[in-house]
C-alpha cells in the first residue's frame, strides 16, 4: 500500500511595477517538484499470501523473490533467484495442479514469518524417471520466511518427501499404513506476536528438555491441551505420544 502526498503544480506570478524606470510587467511561472510518493512498510503476511495466490493461479514461480534469495531445505542450501526458481519448478512440475496453502502464519518480527501449511496435487507428469501414477498427495510443510525490500530474501523450507513418496506408492509405508492425505485449509489463521526475553527463555528450556528426554520438565511448561504437529508423519500428537515417539527414535 502506498501513501501519496500531492503538492499540486503551483504557478507563481510575480509582477514588477515599472514606476520611474518605465519597465513593463514581467511574469515568471515556477512549478513545484512532482508529487512525492512515500511507501508504507511491506506487510510480510500480505506479501506471502499474495505470492501463494498468484502461484496457485498459474503465476510465475519467481515473482516475489530477491535476486540473492537463499532457500534452505533437507537437500541443503540453494542460492540465487534463478537456482531457487529451478528447484521449485522441479518440485512442482510432476504435479501440474499443485496447490500450496497456508493454514497458519505466525508473525515473528517486522520482516519474518513462520508458516504451517499444506501441499496438495495429483501426480500426472513424470518425476525424474518415475512415470505418472495419477495418485494424489497431501502433505504438511513448514516455512520460515524473511523479507527484504518487499521480496523474499531467505526461506527455510521443510516438507514431507517421505510421506509424499508413500502416498504415491513409491516407498513402503510402515505396517502398510499409507499416511492420510492432508487437505487444503478452509482459511488461514494469523497469529501476531512479538519476540521477548521471556519467550526466548521458554523456548530454550523447551528444546533443552526435548534434547534431554525430560518429559517431566516438558509437562511442567505446557498447557493441558498441548499438541505437537509432526510434519514428517502428517500427525498431531499429545505430549505423551510425542514422548513415546522420541523413545522409539533414541
Amino acid at each position: 500500500m502506498k501513501v501519496k502526498t500531492t503538492l499540486g503544480a503551483l504557478a507563481l506570478s510575480i509582477t514588477l511595477a515599472g514606476c520611474s524606470t518605465g519597465k513593463t510587467e514581467t511574469k515568471m511561472d515556477e512549478e513545484v517538484a512532482a508529487p512525492v510518493e512515500e511507501t508504507a512498510p511491506a506487510n510480510p503476511v500480505a506479501l506471502y499470501q499474495d505470492g501463494l495466490m498468484k502461484l496457485n493461479n498459474g503465476g510465475a514461480m519467481g515473482d516475489g523473490f530477491a535476486d540473492s534469495v537463499v532457500m534452505v531445505n533437507a537437500m541443503g542450501a540453494t542460492t540465487g533467484k534463478e537456482a531457487v526458481v529451478k528447484a521449485l519448478n522441479d518440485f512442482r512440475s510432476p504435479f501440474p495442479d499443485m496447490n500450496i496453502d497456508a493454514a497458519r502464519i505466525i508473525v515473528l518480527g517486522p520482516d519474518t514469518i513462520a508458516v504451517e501449511g499444506v501441499i496438495t496435487g495429483t501426480h500426472t507428469a513424470p518425476m525424474g524417471e518415475m512415470a505418472p501414477t495419477s495418485q494424489a498427495i497431501g502433505t504438511n510443510y513448514l516455512h520460515i520466511v524473511t523479507f527484504a525490500d518487499g521480496d523474499i530474501s531467505n526461506i527455510e523450507a521443510r516438507s514431507n518427501p517421505m510421506t509424499m513418496m508413500q502416498q504415491l506408492g513409491a516407498m513402503p509405508a510402515p505396517e502398510g499404513k499409507v499416511p492420510a492425505l492432508a487437505t487444503r485449509p478452509a482459511s488461514t489463521e494469523v497469529v501476531e506476536g512479538a519476540a521477548s526475553a521471556d519467550n526466548e527463555a521458554i523456548a530454550t528450556a523447551y528444546f533443552a528438555a526435548i534434547t534431554a528426554g525430560d518429559n517431566a520438565a516438558l509437562a511442567g511448561m505446557v498447557s493441558e491441551d498441548f499438541t505437537i504437529v509432526h510434519h514428517g508423519m502428517n500427525k498431531t500428537m499429545t505430549l505423551a505420544q510425542a514422548g513415546e515417539h522420541m523413545k522409539m527414535l533414541s
